[in-house]
């Protein structure tokens, strides 16, 4: 176990050593250019961030962050959220049933239920996207993502306990520019992607972007014959700039994305009981159960994805210290899902979930900038009307009776969202040396459920859809109301020109909500205690940049999911845990000469469960269970990046070979840690080999080089559907994918 003073002796080891230190991080899109104060070209660049809602220089910002940048993106044909996993230090991301799931230092999402808030807050174009399906949208024509890590809720506000991802979009031009790109590759790959921008008159500029990507499945359902998790996605966006003066800018922002597929395809990944036969199997129908790529059932799943926004950016310069920024958005998801969930080609049960969300947000920002005092204050506004369905069919054989499916489980609801804040954060130069950053937000929120409905069915024949039957009880009108209060103080110093420290103190809540369809109460908000001290630093003329992260987060009120088998899987959010999370984070890149770069990180991480009793609905025997110093879920005790990439002339253009080694201990995806429900530890391994000039770029890439079968998300089967008291399944990582990309610029 890691305690805090073993991180401490770490932090100030690593520190002391760092000139020399072998172990590196990501800065990505620092690596491209030299530093103006290293005139042999050998030294990296300063990378400018937006983590505090304004630009700051990323070595004296005082929060952990990374940043990945768009040519990065580009060239390892990174094409949607859940590529960036393992790029990042202390992140997880993972995908299930459609659904994005981002753990940051051990906090994150771990529920599939439609509904369902993220403990990172995910940001496109600083507009909050709530729904976790939508923030797997397309990576395309995007300027950098960053990922804020630690509780983010001065600045970000709900939601945003485990940190902050935001992504930037490449803004317009103001010469005619653009390019073209083109990726084949194994699946049958073929992707089309590009952009053009410029203007349209002395003050209007505009882009407009788009990526096609169509990829064959990654297995076979040998059942139907059909590609399961294959991909198949259309996306585009237009921006328009106006600015009619030195002090006027507005952007408009419009996208449109559609995703078709059977991605997300559950997997069965073993028993409960080993050699335990599944329902389906004692009825004689097929199943593959363990480490494979293709499944048996007797349905395809689908997953349909729709996605379509505008927002709108306005900012006015008052003064040479005084601006303002107004930020507005609307967004409209929708996505439904079929998927078997017996793992059997007899139909025994399938499950149908469906969310349609209106999601509405306004943001006013006041922006100071003076000699010694620099702050931001504001007022947000969102509003959400969400339509909820988790829908189970089952089978009438399951309670001994003819083979009939029936209409099940079926529970909807419409949720809508109410909040806004009030939030102010400034940093004051005491000395020129020593600053502090104090900052507050207050928060106020009202959440209703309407027409909360469910039914128990087990007698109608399905199809058709009949009209429900509500359980007693139900329908059922909620209405609950929250607030919070979240400061930040952090204190900052300049050791040297090249050496910034920081210790902060910052609080963050995550919005409580509704079991929908559950005869429970709703359950409230989670908050967090974050402790930090950072260290950034740069050595021998920006030729060494060695940043570390030591943290410790107090979390009470925790929301955790507690998983009942009635007579299906009922996933139920209760406040019923405490926990602690304390890591160290080291993120060093290095250029010891013209055209070498290497980076690595190191994040080390002790999440564990202070208070929390509960039962395993898998192995009801044992009762109660007191799983204080339970690992929380997806919260590896390390993980470890190292990148090494050469770049060489050749003719108009450069030529670079990269490559990256990732090592991720183990993951367990319940809070039982059972090895059963984990991912092992395990290596991956990408190769990059890209040639890129004014005119053209040209790229082959390896990613997952040695084929490794990767578990990307894991829950718990019903024992009713047989596994001895129930069965694993999930969703997995990309096997080996290699392809071929070439492009024209202009």
């Amino acid at each position: 176990m890691i305690t805090t003073r073993s991180l401490l002796g770490a932090l100030l080891l690593t520190t002391a050593a760092s000139p020399f230190s072998a172990v590196a991080v990501h800065a990505q899109e620092a690596l491209n250019t030299a530093s103006a104060s290293d005139p042999s070209g050998v030294g990296i660049d300063d990378i400018v961030v937006t983590a505090e809602r304004r630009e700051t220089r990323l070595q004296e910002t005082p929060i952990a962050v990374s940043v990945v940048g768009g040519d990065a993106l580009q060239s390892k044909n990174i094409t949607s959220v859940t590529d960036l996993a393992g790029e990042l230090p202390n992140v997880n991301i993972n995908s299930q049933a459609g659904m994005t799931t981002i753990a940051v230092r051990g906090l994150g999402l771990q529920s599939t239920r439609p509904a369902d808030d993220p403990r990172v807050a995910f940001y496109v174009d600083e507009v909050y996207v709530p729904r976790p399906f939508a923030q797997s949208a397309a990576l395309f024509d995007i300027e950098r993502v960053e990922v804020a890590r630690g509780p983010q809720g001065t600045l970000f506000g709900r939601n945003a306990t485990g940190g902050a991802f935001s992504v930037a979009s490449r803004a317009p031009t103001t010469s005619l520019s653009g390019y073209a790109n083109i990726t084949v590759g194994n699946y049958g790959l073929i992707q089309a992607d590009g952009a053009i921008s410029g203007p349209v008159s002395d003050t209007v500029t505009v882009r407009l972007a788009g990526q096609k990507v169509d990829r064959g499945g990654f297995g076979k359902n040998l059942f139907t014959g059909k590609d399961v998790n294959d991909f198949n996605v259309f996306s585009t966006r237009g921006t328009v700039q106006w600015e009619p003066s030195a002090i006027f800018r507005a952007k408009l922002i419009g996208y449109y994305s559609r995703e078709d597929d059977a991605a997300y395809v559950p997997h069965i990944f073993g028993t409960v009981t080993p050699g335990a036969l599944l329902a389906g199997q004692v009825q004689g129908s097929q199943t593959i159960i363990g480490n494979f790529r293709d499944v048996a059932t007797d349905i395809t799943p689908t997953n349909d994805t729709k996605l379509f926004g505008v927002t709108g950016n306005f900012e006015l310069d008052v003064s040479d210290t005084i601006s303002l920024k107004t930020i507005m958005a609307y967004q409209k998801s929708e996505h439904s899902s079929v998927y078997d969930t017996d793992g059997t080609t007899s139909y025994l049960n399938n499950v149908f979930l469906n969310e349609i969300s209106d999601a509405y947000s306004a943001e006013f920002q006041v922006n100071g900038d003076f000699d010694r005092f620099k702050f931001t204050a504001g007022l947000y506004w969102f509003y959400e009307d969400e339509f909820a369905e988790n829908r189970a069919v089952l089978n009438a054989a399951l309670f001994g009776r003819p083979f009939q499916p029936v209409q099940g489980i079926w529970s909807f609801a419409t949720l809508k969202t109410d909040a806004w804040a009030a939030f102010a954060q400034g940093t004051y130069d005491l000395t020129d040396r020593l600053s502090i950053t104090a900052g507050i937000r207050y928060s106020d929120e009202t959440r209703r459920a309407l027409n909360d409905s469910r039914q128990s069915d087990f007698v109608r024949p399905f199809p058709p859809l009949l009209p429900i039957i509500n359980a007693a009880g139900f329908p059922r009108n909620l209405k609950v109301g929250f607030t919070s209060v979240d400061p930040k103080v952090s204190l900052n110093y300049k050791l040297t020109d090249d050496i910034f420290a920081y210790a902060s103190f910052t609080t963050g809540f995550k919005s409580g909500g509704f079991n929908y369809g559950s005869v429970g109460n709703p359950f409230l908000p989670e908050n967090i205690e974050a402790y930090e001290a950072g260290l950034k630093t740069s050595w021998f003329d920006n030729r060494l940049i060695a940043n570390f992260s030591l943290f410790r987060y107090d979390y009470t009120n925790i929301q955790t999911q507690v998983q009942f088998f009635t007579p299906v899987t009922s996933l139920v959010v209760l406040n019923a845990a405490g926990a602690r999370n304390q890591g160290l984070e080291v993120e060093i890149t290095a250029a010891p000469a013209q055209g070498l770069r290497l980076d690595a990180s190191l994040s080390l991480l002790d999440a564990e469960y202070t208070e929390f009793i509960t039962g395993d609905g898998s192995r009801p025997a044992l009762g109660l269970l007191d799983l204080k110093g339970f690992t929380i879920p997806q919260s590896p005790d390390y993980m470890i990046n190292l990148g090494a990439a050469y770049t060489l002339p050749v003719g108009d253009g450069d030529l670079t070979l990269r490559g990256e080694y990732r090592r991720t201990g183990r993951t367990y995806y319940t809070p039982f840690n059972l090895d059963r429900d984990s991912q092992a530890p395990h290596d991956i391994a990408n190769a990059f080999l890209t040639y890129d000039s004014d005119r053209w770029t040209a790229g082959l890439w390896v990613r997952n080089l040695t084929d490794k079968f990767v578990k990307q998300g894991l829950s718990l089967g019903s024992g009713l559907l047989g596994g001895g008291g129930g069965y694993s399944t999930g969703s997995i990582a990309p096997p080996r994918t290699y392809g071929a990309t070439f492009g024209v610029k202009f």
